[in-house]
């Protein structure tokens, strides 16, 4: 049986002009990042990086060509996004420690009077 895990399973892409992608491209930092191992070996084909550089050196990009193939592009390449530009957003993470104290409880509770 053939080893899964050797790029040399991966074709190599044909030439081709780059896709025409949308301008801005919105992901979401607080949503789990899903990938399969086919598309490891696609990253690490067309990039020549492994996964865990990519995810520290350029996280944003990497959700960007993650949420691409699954949205409709399944032939984008990580070259494409050059010049994609990238929303992040998501959910605001509030700080416990710096916030209002819970307004369940009347003043007294805090001062004793």
């Amino acid at each position: 049986m053939a080893d899964t895990h050797d790029l040399d399973n991966v074709a190599p892409l044909p030439e081709r002009g780059p896709l025409p992608l949308p301008d801005v491209v919105q992901v979401d930092a607080t949503q789990p990042l899903r990938f399969s191992p086919k598309e490891l070996r696609l990253l690490k084909a067309q990039t020549g990086r492994a996964f865990t550089e990519l995810l520290v050196d350029e996280a944003p990009v990497l959700m960007v060509w993650f949420k691409l193939r699954r949205e409709g592009w399944p032939e984008l390449r990580y070259a494409d996004l050059e010049d994609v530009q990238i929303e992040i957003g998501g959910a605001a993470v509030v700080d416990p420690l710096n916030g209002a104290r819970p307004t369940a409880w009347p003043d007294s509770v805090g001062t004793g009077g």
